[in-house]
């Protein structure tokens, strides 16, 4: 759609997920504690082994995986990233706003 059609480097997105043909959210749902480990694992194993799939590049920061490794390149890729973390160290030198998978310095 047109979303690909935007050059890689004109905003932070990923080039992989702007590209993207499929986009693909794993969810479970369930109503008790009690199934906690089977559902977070059911979820874990489905997300892994389609991400495995060869092509399935990127992830979409505003849904992310609090385990997903790489995180900097799947979420915005290298070039974006560096863009970005240039732009942080200018705005933000003492990284007064943090987050876990957010653009440090």
């Amino acid at each position: 759609g047109a979303a690909s059609k935007i050059a890689g480097d004109a905003t932070a997105i990923s080039p992989a997920f702007r590209a993207a043909e499929l986009i693909m959210e794993t969810d479970a749902n369930w109503l008790t504690q009690a199934g906690d480990d089977e559902q977070v694992a059911w979820t874990q194993a489905t997300g892994g082994a389609v991400a495995a799939v060869a092509g399935m590049e990127g992830a979409y920061v505003n849904e992310p995986d609090p385990e997903l490794t790489d995180w900097e390149t799947k979420f915005w890729g290298e070039a974006n990233f560096a863009r970005l973390q240039s732009i942080k160290r200018a705005l933000d030198p003492t990284e007064l706003f943090s987050c876990h998978q957010c653009v440090y310095n």
